[in-house]
């Protein structure tokens, strides 16, 4: 039997690989190093590094000097702010605050509330 080639990669397989980077950083409890990084995604450590060296360059991720670990970085923040406008669900966390339960909430925990004197 003849091995059959390798169909020619789209391109995409590095943005695949930081993107489930990322999607690591979600189900972790703390700041994670390259090996913990690499191990979860299948990874060598020389790759995952250099995914993560760009991801940091970018702001997406951020390393913390004194452990060298990393966590999500900054643009993400901001990049999650715009998404959340642009979804409306700004909008939504306003509705949420002024609906019945809340309000009643607010009061329940108001000082003074419940008092009988």
């Amino acid at each position: 039997m003849v091995d059959q080639p390798e169909p020619p990669r789209s391109g995409t397989q590095a943005i695949d690989r930081a993107l489930g980077l990322l999607r690591v950083f979600e189900a972790a409890d703390g700041d994670l190093g390259i090996t913990a990084l690499a191990s979860a995604c299948d990874l060598s450590i020389s790759t995952t590094h250099r995914l993560v060296k760009a991801l940091t360059t970018a702001g997406l991720v951020t390393q913390d000097p004194a452990t060298e670990r990393y966590h999500l970085g900054a643009s993400l923040v901001t990049l999650g702010r715009r998404a959340e406008s642009r979804l409306g669900i700004d909008r939504w966390t306003a509705v949420s605050k002024t609906s019945p339960a809340a309000r009643a909430s607010r009061r329940a925990s108001a000082p003074g509330w419940g008092r009988t004197s």
